[in-house]
């Protein structure tokens, strides 16, 4: 890999992916725990989703910041490894951390989770959206 100089000091681009994969690792995980603290149920919902986002705009930030410190220039192989790496790095924090949670520090959080399906699914076969014939448990 080569380095990246910068003005401040020089990075190499692993050294980016590193702290990029590492800040929207970081950052997934406290969002997954705000959530789960607030209200576990809102791990199920559309909520959910703001913690991948948060590693994908890591992702982008990290190849921003490349081709920032190459005087703005970064091929297309550059670009998709640096903002691979971090994607990558940041989802496997993200899934260690729900893999515990979920297993460790709140076995029953998986029971809670089918509940919440059934409820919803009851919902849509008591307004028709879904038939009986679907609903089969």
């Amino acid at each position: 890999m080569e380095t990246v100089t910068s003005e401040s000091n020089p990075l190499s681009t692993k050294d980016i992916i590193l702290r990029y994969g590492l800040i929207g690792g970081g950052i997934s995980i406290l969002i997954t725990s705000l959530l789960y603290v607030i209200d576990y149920s809102l791990l199920f919902g559309g909520f959910a989703y703001i913690g991948v986002a948060t590693v994908i705009i890591s992702g982008i930030l990290a190849a921003l910041h490349k081709k920032k410190a190459n005087n703005g220039y970064i091929t297309y192989g550059e670009s998709v490894s640096t903002s691979m790496g971090p994607f990558a790095i940041g989802q496997a924090m993200a899934t260690a951390f729900i893999l515990l949670l979920y297993l460790v520090i709140d076995s029953s959080l998986i029971a809670k989770m089918k509940n919440i399906q059934l409820e919803k699914m009851d919902k849509l076969v008591s307004s028709g959206a879904l038939k009986k014939e679907q609903y089969n448990i």
